[in-house]
């Protein structure tokens, strides 16, 4: 009986050291670690034991490992325990994932959704050559099977550090969008101005063109249109959208029953389409059902649906449309002026002396409710206004 018990202990220990993972995971540890990735592609979970997301992406990272075992390897590495390569590569949060090429030389963090198979399409798509070679026939289904490609439609006229820079650009953000090159102007393309030069879609939509003759302009074009119009947020892209260096414009929806979220929808993708919203925020929607939690955080009832709000996610900052008398559209108009009160965790009374009438009233006001209180009570303290957190 004491054997019996001695080899269970053992083995949990073992399962617990291994992470939850199949024995095609490789586990590696800070001696292993440069070695490993030395020679061909790995991707890397870098886990935490405690952590409940890890827990969760566990049995995902198993079947990752099984599938492109004939094309790459999957490995995990338990990032209390190996400070060594978690302070090389920047580790913070868990689980954290990268993927390591060319000899480990060539590292890209995976910021999309932590299942099998959408981990599988990242290994896939980063083997391929970052820039796809389009005719007239596979151009079509190129830019309709993706939420967001980049096309450079290229002749002889095209000057050859136009097209490095496109190369190069498609490179840095492989992860992020698909590039491909066509060499003679499709039929799809007729009526679109400014080519050759490289186009941007979203599903399958011309959104924006940038001319060969202005190459100072790709990193902001690429920048600027990496991410989808209005895509849904959820989990692997909520965070990717809020955190891409703008605030993001969210409609929070009932997309089953409420008839007003297509109309919502579609005024947030003429918002993205023009300027300047469309160069100054991102813009998604968000089912209220799927994440209650998100509608709780941000103080939102079932009876506001739909409803529009602006997010600062580094700020922990949002602002609701919740006055009526005004649009969508104006609604962004007013939060830019100042006149949309600030809520959320990063909102304190401060969030109020901010340009705009509304902000210049509230100063005032602060500032002489507490010329009153110096004077009237000299021994009284400012009591801290309370926030409600997001």
């Amino acid at each position: 009986m004491k054997m019996q018990f001695a080899f269970l202990l053992m083995s949990l220990a073992s399962f617990a050291r291994a992470g939850n993972f199949n024995d095609d995971v490789a586990q590696l540890t800070d001696a292993t670690f440069d070695t490993t990735i030395s020679s061909g592609t790995w991707i890397v979970d870098f886990y935490a034991p405690w952590c409940g997301h890890c827990k969760k992406l566990a049995p995902e990272w198993s079947q990752l490992a099984t599938r492109i075992k004939p094309i790459a390897g999957a490995a995990a590495v338990d990032a209390t325990a190996n400070k060594g390569t978690t302070n090389k590569y920047n580790v913070s949060g868990y689980p954290s994932i990268k993927i390591f090429m060319d000899g480990g030389k060539r590292v890209v963090d995976y910021k999309g959704v932590r299942d099998a198979k959408h981990l599988e399409q990242f290994v896939n798509k980063m083997l391929k050559s970052p820039v796809e070679e389009l005719d007239e026939e596979s151009f079509a289904n190129f830019i309709n099977s993706t939420a967001v490609a980049f096309v450079l439609v290229s002749d002889t006229d095209v000057p050859s550090d136009f097209v490095e820079l496109f190369k190069a650009s498609a490179l840095n953000w492989q992860a992020e969008s698909h590039f491909g090159l066509i060499k003679t102007k499709p039929k799809l393309l007729s009526g679109v101005e400014g080519l050759p030069g490289v186009v941007a879609f979203s599903d399958g939509e011309v959104r924006e063109t940038l001319s060969a003759s202005k190459p100072e302009g790709m990193v902001q074009f690429i920048d600027d249109n990496h991410l989808a119009l209005v895509p849904e947020l959820g989990v692997g892209s909520f965070y990717r959208v809020t955190h891409s260096g703008r605030r993001t414009v969210i409609a929070v929806v009932d997309p089953y029953k409420d008839s007003r979220t297509t109309t919502v929808k579609n005024e947030l993708r003429e918002m993205a389409k023009a300027a300047p919203h469309g160069k100054n925020y991102r813009f998604g929607w968000l089912d209220a059902l799927k994440w209650p939690e998100f509608a709780e955080q941000v103080n939102i009832q079932s009876m506001d649906y739909p409803v529009v709000l602006v997010v600062d996610a580094p700020q922990k900052i949002h602002y609701v449309h919740r006055n009526s008398t005004y649009g969508r559209k104006q609604f962004l108009t007013e939060v830019e002026l100042g006149n949309v009160p600030a809520e959320g965790e990063g909102a304190s009374w401060l969030a109020w002396i901010n340009p705009g009438p509304t902000g210049i009233l509230v100063a005032i006001g602060v500032v002489m409710v507490g010329i009153t209180l110096v004077f009237s009570v000299s021994d009284a303290s400012e009591p801290e206004p309370h926030q409600k957190s997001a």
